[in-house]
């Protein structure tokens, strides 16, 4: 047996008694009564802070417990002492409670100390024994404690060189504090080393700071910490501090470039870079090889070379093998160049290049094995399941070659056409491609496979309300499509029916049924089963044996007796700044209020968005673009771009509780908080009766900043190099009327990416304000010719009772600079579609940003695979490609841009370096020509218990049609058992056309480009530089992963 409620009372006794008489299945019956006792848990913490510390001198303390308290009496059960003196309790307030969310609020006791805290002391906590619970008489018999610390003085506790007593150059020094440090107020400043360390890092991590550099072996620092620092309490040093580290002698360690293949700088030397310390000479060995035979016997070579018979052949033919003097290694990082043009002829060619200790003592000897491309050729593959595309065009500046020879090593040339386009059948396995032209080759390492994507079920099933009791009949109705997963496949009839075996199994595994399904001409069926009395309750599944699988809920409950309706006091508009009554109403569904009943609310503020009536070409509120919503909040740009939840997340939540009073209802004041762009309120009602059903009600409300809005229209998303920025702004109330006379003042925010603390952030470098006043008709912001970048525009306006309403918008002016880089990375090409959604027969215009001109461009439209290729020069940073939309691209369409070219070397103005782009954006194609809607008309609005009544139906096309003969299936629920479940059901148009794959992958040759160090101003190469290094300390790039002898572990 089991409760009717969720599960038993906690903190209580229960006696149980099985009468005398009571009869088995055979007939006997219980000569006397058995009686026993069981009793569930009392109170138990099962959560508490704070804890450690140190902490504010008033602290908001939480302690959570495994079932529902009364705050007052628990509060009686908890002792505070501080150095064994007691100190004075009371419960938390509303308005402390609100910044706090706890899971299961009603378990959970809030509270804080009468007065303020003594400092730098700390704080124990005794809960219970005795603890009382609010389900139950049981008390807690074992006490529960906890501590913290309050905070005191800031002062520096310790500080360490490197790990202890070993700190070779380039370790940390770091720096404890006893109480946590202002991360916004911390400055690089507060730290003057002597002597100076070059390239310093210095990073805040709660109450301890890292200082990293370009130290130097066995010397002595003295670090003067200013006394200016403040913690997180408001307080300061007080006055300098002089610390001392001392390095000791280096650990020898070799680093090497942390790649495999590597292609080298087309304008730059021929020669290798390699890192060492404490290594006074390095073995160094040069082969000059050949892509074709040689390959294979590289990455044999690599693999073996610690057989303990001794290492494979090298590969290709020795050039160079000798040993070379390191000076000054023992004392800090020496650069070593590995000249490799003795391997090359004419400039190009292949090299591979081993470089290790002359001398080792210890087991795994650190090495550096590379093989090196010196070439002007650059490739880059698109491939499906059938073929790979080639792409070949010059490393330096992104000129298509044509007639090269591309092929995969071991197999037969294609050659490229003049726009250095390839196609190679796929077969197989392979592993690495090769272009070539004029004696000049390029090896590209990737993996290319051919498949066979074929052609499978898809199927659509739901029934009638998902949750059901024992021996109630459940009843399914499906409909089977093929699924043609191939290019330019598509939904398909089933045709030949699979087989229609099922079973269904419960929550446990058990077998409860099994038949056979038959498929119409519609490729649908429909079936039933009744479930036995002794089915496990949970999650049950049906299963065909054809490979689809369909689940439901098997529940012992009670019909819901009762609905929730939760509702807004007022009919609004709703203005920041004011308070907002909500209701809740609570009756039986046979008719009658539900008195007295507890509620529990939970109200939530999040951003919102509002569009006034008739202008939606305007944008209002806090905007983003709907092409650049990958993540909530600002346009995503940058390869780092973060992708999100694709809602917002709550900025305030409140809990809040009740009782419904004669009527059923419950009423509570929120008061809202001014706020300058739209919010969206939603509120839910949880209330309980006498059984112990509880059961819910939701509502939502748009909350405004004020009595008008200004929208801003942009002439263009992005603005080209040397053209005006173009802004209509329009004063609107919410009805999407104009309003005249209001004051509107626009700013223009430049951002630049900076390098602050270690890392690249965007920040507002310069801002131009302008002020206007609204009138009947937008009124116009032209900035003349703005310097390329993004910029983030901002808009205000107030209405007559001064309160504030805020639009943002953002644009793109070409000629704008991303974080620079030494490394050649992938940098994105923004890819902006002129509509939401397209139809067969439509033709979408396609914005290309591209982040240097001029540009060669691939166009690939990929739809499970590469279903059309196109060639583009871009000569300037935007262009528009137009692409034609049929019927065949349902559900969407994916539009793949690479670009490749050059672009200036980072501190330079007239050398450049090969750059590579690219970008991604899908084309939505709905199934709306397939669509059928659907309209039901019952013949009564309402009906007694056992009476009949009939329902009508109407099917219409896409076009507004009748469609006679459609295949209908109905299903007439009791709304109380919907309400229970929360189930919805599933619409066949998301199951059939679900988003297709773009079923093609990418490879490019530039990404293993490694430039010559670039001319940077000091202070940033200085930072590279210590990057390089201190990962080389790390031993991110150690040959084999091989720890340096002593290093931590």
């Amino acid at each position: 047996f089991e409760p009717e409620a969720e599960r038993f009372p906690m903190a209580t006794e229960f006696q149980v008694e099985v009468p005398a008489g009571v009869a088995a299945a055979d007939g006997t019956q219980l000569g006397e009564a058995l009686r026993w006792s069981f009793r569930t848990p009392a109170p138990k913490v099962v959560a508490s802070s704070p804890q450690g510390g140190p902490t504010v001198l008033e602290p908001l303390l939480m302690v959570r417990f495994d079932q529902r308290v009364d705050p007052e009496a628990v509060l009686a059960s908890i002792k505070v002492s501080a150095q064994g003196e007691p100190i004075a309790l009371r419960l938390a307030s509303e308005e402390e409670r609100a910044g706090r969310v706890i899971p299961q609020p009603e378990r959970a006791l809030l509270f804080k100390p009468a007065a303020p805290l003594p400092g730098d002391q700390q704080i124990r906590v005794d809960v219970g024994p005795g603890t009382p619970s609010a389900e139950g008489p049981r008390r807690s018999e074992q006490p529960h404690s906890f501590s913290f610390r309050t905070y005191g003085p800031l002062k520096i506790v310790r500080h360490r060189s490197g790990w202890g007593r070993d700190c070779p150059p380039g370790a940390p020094f770091t720096i404890e504090f006893n109480n946590p440090l202002d991360a916004k107020a911390f400055a690089k400043s507060s730290f003057a080393f002597d002597p100076e360390i070059e390239a310093l890092d210095v990073a805040c991590h709660g109450r301890s700071v890292v200082l990293r550099g370009l130290t130097r072996a066995n010397t002595r620092y003295t670090c003067t910490v200013s006394a200016k620092l403040l913690d997180r309490f408001g307080q300061t040093l007080g006055q300098d501090r002089s610390l001392t580290f001392q390095t000791t002698a280096p650990h020898p360690q070799l680093s090497g470039i942390g790649q495999q293949v590597l292609i080298l700088d087309p304008s730059g030397d021929p020669e290798l870079e390699v890192r060492s310390i404490a290594i006074p000479k390095l073995q160094v060995r040069i082969y000059r090889v050949n892509p074709e035979r040689d390959w294979q016997r590289f990455q044999a070579w690599k693999r073996g070379r610690h057989n303990r018979g001794g290492p494979p052949p090298a590969p290709g033919a020795t050039v160079f093998d000798e040993v070379v003097d390191v000076p000054g290694s023992d004392e800090a990082w020496v650069k070593t160049k590995v000249d490799i043009s003795r391997a090359l002829t004419k400039g190009t060619g292949h090299a591979v290049v081993s470089v290790e200790p002359y001398t080792w003592k210890n087991r795994w000897k650190p090495r550096v094995d590379v093989w090196v491309q010196a070439t002007q050729l650059g490739v880059s593959t698109a491939h499906d399941a059938k073929e790979a595309l080639a792409w070949v065009t010059r490393l330096k500046d992104g000129s298509p070659v044509g007639g090269a020879q591309v092929r995969f090593l071991g197999g037969a040339a294609v050659s490229a056409d003049d726009s250095g386009l390839a196609r190679l059948p796929l077969g197989g396995r392979r592993e690495v491609l090769l272009a070539s032209h004029g004696g000049d080759t390029v090896l590209l390492p990737g993996y290319w496979r051919s498949s066979n994507p074929g052609v499978s079920l898809r199927w659509f099933s739901f029934d009638d309300r998902h949750l059901y009791r024992p021996k109630e009949t459940v009843k399914v109705k499906g409909w089977v499509r093929r699924y043609d997963s191939a290019e330019g496949g598509d939904i398909l009839p089933l045709g030949a029916a699979p087989r229609g075996d099922w079973r269904v199994v419960d929550a446990h595994g058990q077998e409860i049924a099994k038949g056979r399904a038959e498929f119409d001409a519609w490729g649908s069926f429909t079936l039933s089963f009744e479930l036995p009395d002794t089915i496990h309750v949970g999650q049950a599944r049906l299963y065909f044996s054809a490979g689809h699988a369909h689940t439901f809920q098997v529940a012992e409950f009670r019909r819901p007796e009762f609905e929730v309706e939760a509702s807004v006091g007022s009919a609004g508009p709703h203005f920041g700044g004011e308070a907002l009554t909500l209701s809740a109403k609570a009756s039986y569904f046979a008719g009658g209020a539900l008195p007295n009943a507890p509620v529990k609310w939970k109200v939530e503020a999040r951003p919102g968005s509002f569009t006034p009536p008739n202008r939606s070409e305007f944008a209002f509120g806090n905007y983003v673009p709907w092409w650049a919503r990958h993540s909530y909040g600002r346009l995503s740009r940058g390869r780092h771009a973060r992708f999100g939840p694709s809602h917002p997340p709550a900025l305030h939540t409140q809990h809040l509780a009740g009782r419904t009073g004669a009527t059923g209802k419950h009423h509570v004041a929120v008061d809202l908080r001014a706020t300058t762009t739209p919010l969206t309120i939603s509120a839910s009602a949880t209330v309980q009766d006498v059984n112990r059903q509880a059961w819910a009600g939701s509502t939502t409300v748009l909350v405004h900043p004020a009595e008008v809005y200004v929208g801003l229209k942009l002439a263009s998303p992005y603005v080209g190099s040397g053209r005006d920025l173009i802004l209509d702004a329009l004063v609107v109330d919410h009805d999407g009327a104009a309003v005249s006379g209001r004051e509107v003042v626009v700013v223009f925010e430049k951002m630049r990416w900076t390098w602050e603390q270690g890392r690249y952030v965007e920040q507002a470098v310069s801002r131009l304000e302008r002020k206007l006043t609204s009138g009947e008709e937008a009124a116009r912001v032209v900035v003349k010719k703005p310097k390329g970048g993004f910029y983030r525009i901002k808009a205000t306006v107030r209405d007559a009772k001064g309160r504030e309403s805020l639009t943002t918008s953002q644009v793109w002016v070409a000629g704008g600079e991303g974080p620079s880089s030494r490394k050649v990375e992938e940098e994105r090409v923004t890819l902006i579609p002129d509509r939401q959604s397209y139809q067969g027969g439509d033709k979408a215009n396609l914005l290309v940003i591209a982040p240097f001109a001029p540009a060669e461009g691939l166009l690939t439209l990929r739809r499970s695979g590469i279903v059309e290729t196109r060639r583009f020069h871009m000569k300037d940073s935007t262009t528009v490609l137009e692409v034609e939309i049929s019927d065949e691209h349902v559900p969407n369409l994916e539009a793949h841009v690479s670009l490749v070219g050059q672009k200036l070397r980072s501190g330079e103005k007239k050398r450049t370096r090969p750059a590579f782009a690219a970008g991604q954006v899908t084309l939505k194609v709905p199934p709306t020509r397939r669509s059928l809607s659907l309209s039901v008309n019952p013949a009564h609005k309402e009906l007694v218990p056992g009476s009949e009544t009939s329902a009508e139906v109407v099917v219409l096309d896409h076009e507004g049609k009748p469609v006679p003969g459609a295949q209908v299936a109905l299903a007439v629920v009791d709304e109380a058992i919907l309400s229970l479940s929360g189930h919805s059901q599933p619409d066949p148009l998301a199951v059939f056309y679900a988003p297709r794959p773009a079923g093609a992958s990418d490879a490019r040759v530039r990404a293993l480009l490694r430039l010559q160090a670039p001319k940077l101003p000091e202070e940033q190469a200085r930072l590279e530089e210590a990057e390089a290094k201190s990962e080389s300390l790390r031993g991110n790039a150690m040959a084999d992963g091989a720890p340096a002898p002593g290093a931590p572990r």
